[in-house]
């Protein structure tokens, strides 16, 4: 087994932490930055290895027992930060950020220094290790459990790591799911949803331990579409519902919403705060940011989605709200021209947004974008491709919407120039 002792030196994105040795960069997982500690290299390439803690020789005042531990799933990943104090995580996460912005973005040095300044990861209000309200677990065995850190390997949880009670209240660890794929789980304000991905049979298992007013539903092995025709409703509406600032959203159970209670007040109030004149939104989904900028500034909205399950919610929901807001189903990448848009709000993908639509957003009038993303290396190479097409950043706040992960949700504002 290949080990080698050394210092950790400085965070890096998705959680792991860099260490410069003179056999090369070494990507290391459980460490803290400034920690001396032994590793075990798990992976060798032509520019850097990769490693994770195998003894920790002198830990960081800010190192904590593996929360991990506590929760009987020692070995799981998505929860890098496990071992760090949730403040100094939100600092890994803010150096982390700042070294994107400048390898990826190349921001200039004056937005740099202001960025240096000023930047910041702002917790939620709702601070606790209890924030998931989606997740899906992998089954194995019949057993429903979770990917094994830096692996394919799936490992069988009793507990499922920073969900909220309602969903680890479900006690799927006791249900045998043979013939199950994964299980998709989705919790509303009033109820919930459990998809089963596996056969219309393996689902009826469930039909014991889900709540009353829960929905349950199925959907083919293998398929990961989403759509109308390859789910099966079983048991309850198929849908769940969330409040932001007296707004009722109701959406189909498997379409997305963000995952923390905290995080569409939050983004939608940062959205709300930057746009200017009339607004076209992009990937909007279900109508959050279109609902709520129609709804508080008064300004005429355009959102357009790809689902057309989406763009049937997000009409509803701003029906519900009183809102003269239009939607229609179209893939963004595929718009011939935005017309009529002062500011133009993106919140895609994690993987980011197609060149098609910085170009598409270059060559329209509106003179400022509002950028949402919950990737800060997909965030940063769009932010230099903006800059590139004429616009300039004036500002990014990011919010901890992810604790103890290596996610971070930003907002960033862009003017043309």
């Amino acid at each position: 087994m290949n080990q080698v002792e050394l210092t950790v030196d400085a965070p890096a994105a998705g959680g792991e932490s860099v260490a410069r040795t003179e056999g090369g960069v070494i990507f290391v997982s459980g460490a803290i930055p400034g920690e001396r500690v032994r590793v075990e290299i798990t992976e060798t390439k032509k520019s850097f290895s990769r490693g994770r803690v195998a003894e920790v020789c002198e830990p960081s005042p800010h190192r904590v027992p593996d929360r991990r531990i506590a929760w009987g799933c020692p070995d799981v990943g998505g929860v890098e930060y496990a071992h760090v104090t949730v403040d100094h995580s939100r600092e890994l996460k803010r150096v982390a950020a700042l070294d994107q912005f400048a390898r990826i973005g190349k921001f200039d040095r004056e937005l740099m220094d202001q960025l240096e300044r000023e930047f910041r990861v702002t917790p939620p209000v709702n601070d606790g290790e209890e924030w998931r309200t989606r997740v899906q677990l992998a089954v194995a065995g019949g057993r429903v459990g979770m990917y094994r850190a830096g692996s394919h390997d799936i490992v069988p949880v009793t507990h499922v790591p920073l969900a909220v009670p309602a969903i680890n209240d479900l006690n799927l660890h006791q249900v045998d799911l043979t013939g199950a794929e994964r299980v998709e789980i989705a919790v509303g304000e009033a109820g919930g949803a459990v998809t089963v991905v596996g056969g219309e049979e393996i689902a009826h298992r469930l039909a014991e331990v889900v709540p009353e007013g829960w929905s349950l539903m199925s959907r083919a092995a293998g398929r990961r579409n989403r759509s109308s025709a390859a789910t099966t409703l079983l048991a309850g509406p198929g849908r769940v519902s969330h409040t932001v600032r007296g707004v009722t959203f109701d959406l189909d159970a498997e379409g997305f919403w963000q995952v923390h209670p905290d995080a569409a007040d939050i983004l939608s109030r940062g959205v709300v705060e930057r746009v200017r004149g009339d607004v076209a939104d992009l990937f909007c989904g279900a109508g959050l940011l279109a609902v709520m900028v129609a709804r508080e500034t008064g300004a005429r909205v355009w959102g357009v989605e790809g689902s057309a399950l989406a763009i049937e919610s997000a009409r509803s929901n701003a029906k519900r709200a009183g809102v003269d807001a239009t939607f229609d189903v179209g893939r963004v990448e595929k718009l011939d021209a935005l017309t009529g848009a002062d500011t133009v709000v993106v919140d895609p993908p994690r993987a980011g947004l197609d060149p098609a639509v910085i170009r598409l957003i270059a060559s329209s009038t509106c003179g400022r974008v509002v950028y949402v993303s919950c990737d800060g290396a997909t965030f940063s190479r769009d932010a230099q491709r903006l800059q590139n097409s004429g616009f300039q950043c004036r500002d990014i706040q990011a919010f901890d919407l992810f604790p103890l992960t290596a996610h971070v949700e930003f907002i960033g504002t862009f003017d043309r120039v």
